[in-house]
């Protein structure tokens, strides 16, 4: 958020529930909201008029345990649905979807190796049908490591990177 701010963009930020300090000093408008609820997500698209939308939210486990398919399908796959569809209607802006590092492939025999990869497979797919059918511009992003408050090592290898350091 502080990159986009730099360079003279508005930036409202969104969190289900209290957002971390940092997250509200490097937006110019926060939001609380549950994207897993289509009227809110619409309301709020529909309130803000963005140009572009950064979805990075999603259910943050790896785990291959069956407790972790009904989360990351509402997390993964619901809730960039709800985008899609809220960015469709009021015809605006952009999505930027983040898929998942571990997606197989486009062989025709994928085997998903988490419900997350398979959560953010499907959202990729319905992003590719709302750009061929509806016209909604979504690049995918094949984001590996999304640095956010709880993942200390994402932060550390941003600041090597940041630094020229490998």
């Amino acid at each position: 958020m502080r990159a986009l701010r730099t360079v003279g963009a508005s930036v409202h930020g969104t969190w289900r529930r209290s957002p971390p300090d940092s997250s509200l000093r490097d937006a110019n408008r926060g939001w609380e909201i549950d994207l897993r609820g289509g009227e809110e997500v619409d309301r709020l698209v529909g309130e803000t008029q963005p140009d572009v939308v950064f979805l990075l939210a999603g259910h943050v486990c790896r785990a291959r345990s069956i407790d972790g398919v009904l989360p990351t399908f509402q997390d993964n796959l619901v809730s960039p649905l709800h985008l899609l569809l809220a960015i469709s209607r009021h015809h605006l802006c952009w999505l930027v979807l983040a898929g998942s590092m571990e997606d197989p492939g486009k062989g025709g025999h994928e085997v998903y190796s988490s419900p997350d990869s398979a959560a953010k497979a499907a959202a990729c797919g319905y992003a590719r049908m709302f750009h061929a059918l509806y016209d909604v511009p979504v690049p995918e992003a094949r984001i590996f490591m999304v640095c956010g408050p709880a993942q200390r090592v994402s932060r550390i290898s941003v600041r090597v990177c940041a630094k020229g350091k490998r």
